[in-house]
C-alpha cells in the first residue's frame, strides 16, 4: 500500500483470503472477521487513511490523467498495433524476440523508453508469437492439477493472472523463481481444510 503497488496490493489480498479460508475453527473465522471489521471501520471514521494512503492517491492521479493503468493499456496498444500491422505471418506465429518489444516502445514517441508492455499476454504474444502466448498460458494453467478444491484453483489463477495482466511474471526475475512458494502456499492452505473436514467428521461418526 505504501508502495502504491496496486496489483501487489490485490494479489496479497488473495492470499489473505486464501489463508483466512484454511482457518479451521470457525469461532477462529469470526475473531479474525470481527478485528477485521472493526479495524476498517475505525480507519473509515477516525483517520484520514482510507484516501490519504500512496495507493488511492496513485489511482487518482492516474484516473485525472485518464488512464488508471498509468499508461499500461497505452503500452499494450502500441505493441499489439504493430503485431498487427507490421509483422509478418511468420512473426506472428513465432514472434519477433524481447528485444524487439522493447525496441518498439523505446521508437513509440509517447513512450521513448525501452520497455516491457507491463502484460505477459501481450509480451507473449509479440515476443514469441501466438506460440510462445499458447504456451504462456498452458504453463499458468498446469498448476490447477495440484489442487482439488475450486476455490484454491481460483484464488491460485486469479493471483497469477493479476500480476501477470498487470505487471509481467516473466519480466520480475527474482518473483518468477518465487512462484512454487505460492503453488506450496495454496497446497498448505488446501490440506488444512481437508484436514479439518476430515476431523470433523470422524468426531461426527463417532
Amino acid at each position: 500500500i505504501w508502495t502504491a503497488a496496486r496489483s501487489a496490493v490485490l494479489a496479497i489480498a488473495i492470499l489473505i483470503l486464501g489463508d483466512f479460508l484454511s482457518i479451521q475453527k470457525i469461532s477462529r473465522k469470526v475473531i479474525v472477521a470481527s478485528v477485521v471489521i472493526l479495524g476498517l471501520l475505525y480507519i473509515v471514521f477516525f483517520t484520514d487513511l482510507l484516501i490519504n494512503n500512496p495507493l488511492i492517491q496513485k489511482t487518482l492521479s492516474a484516473l485525472e490523467q485518464g488512464s488508471i493503468t498509468n499508461g499500461r493499456n497505452r503500452f499494450a496498444e502500441i505493441v499489439l498495433n504493430y503485431y498487427n500491422d507490421s509483422t509478418s505471418v511468420w512473426e506472428k506465429v513465432f514472434g519477433t524476440g524481447m528485444s524487439s518489444l522493447r525496441n518498439i516502445l523505446q521508437a513509440n514517441a509517447s513512450v521513448g523508453v525501452g520497455i516491457h508492455a507491463h502484460n505477459d499476454y501481450i509480451n507473449s504474444l509479440c515476443g514469441y508469437g501466438l506460440v510462445g502466448l499458447v504456451v504462456f498460458v498452458i504453463c499458468q494453467l498446469k498448476p490447477i492439477k495440484l489442487y482439488k478444491k475450486l476455490i484454491y484453483i481460483f484464488l491460485l489463477e486469479a493471483f497469477l493472472f493479476i500480476l501477470s495482466f498487470y505487471n509481467g511474471l516473466a519480466m520480475y526475475t527474482v518473483l518468477t523463481p518465487c512462484l512454487i512458494m505460492i503453488f506450496i502456499f495454496f497446497m498448505k492452505s488446501e490440506s488444512k481444510k481437508v484436514s479439518g473436514d476430515l476431523k470433523q467428521r470422524e468426531g461426527g461418526l463417532t
